[in-house]
């Protein structure tokens, strides 16, 4: 039986690309870890002010009419997103969206929308700034909506801290991390037990 010689040049580029492969593999080892493990295993909640509606499902609406339809779909997909009705489109609501103009000198003048919870905790608005919104979009209504809840900011898309900037490309569905949509749910949906 012959021996082939050993290719000089093919084995160092494969030995090399196996090298690569790996080092891929570690990093996205990384990645996975630091999302599942690393990252906050609990909602993070507004600690500056608590919020909790009595009032479950909490109505919403809007007067805006290029704004029913986007807060219609981002009430129901909430309401998927945690197992129950929290949410609700009502004419009578607690929560309004409304537009708002940006007066120049304003620290709101770099927000695209904000929300906004009375002292007594009764009452709310999102505030969708002009110029800077075209419209109230999926993103930005969910996002506010989070805040209305008692949802801070966190790494999830959703509660991302959105601006101008992070407004632009297409358009994704956002979503809660699982940790938040548990917590919602364990904050409106289950019922309390008491002694």
């Amino acid at each position: 039986m012959i021996d082939k010689p050993e290719d000089e040049y093919r084995t160092p580029w494969i030995r090399w690309l196996i090298v690569l492969i790996v080092a891929a593999a570690g990093i996205a080892g990384i990645g996975v870890f630091h999302r599942f493990i690393v990252e906050p295993q609990q909602a993070v909640w507004n600690a500056e002010k608590p919020v909790h509606w009595p009032d479950i499902p909490l109505r919403v609406g809007t007067e805006v009419e290029d704004y029913r339809r986007p807060l219609g779909m981002v009430v129901e997909r909430i309401n998927d997103q945690v197992g129950c009705d929290i949410l609700e489109i009502s004419g009578d609501p607690l929560v309004r969206v409304i537009e708002s103009t940006i007066e120049v000198g304003e620290e709101s003048e770099d927000w695209a929308a904000a929300a906004w919870i009375s002292e007594d905790g009764s009452r709310g608005e999102i505030r969708v700034f002009r110029p800077l919104m075209v419209s109230a979009d999926i993103a930005v209504l969910w996002h506010e909506l989070g805040h209305i809840l008692g949802l801070a900011h966190d790494r999830s898309y959703a509660m991302r801290a959105i601006t101008e900037e992070s407004l632009d490309g297409p358009l994704r569905v956002p979503r809660f991390q699982d940790v938040d949509a548990r917590a919602l749910k364990q904050r409106y949906c289950e019922p309390k037990v008491t002694k």
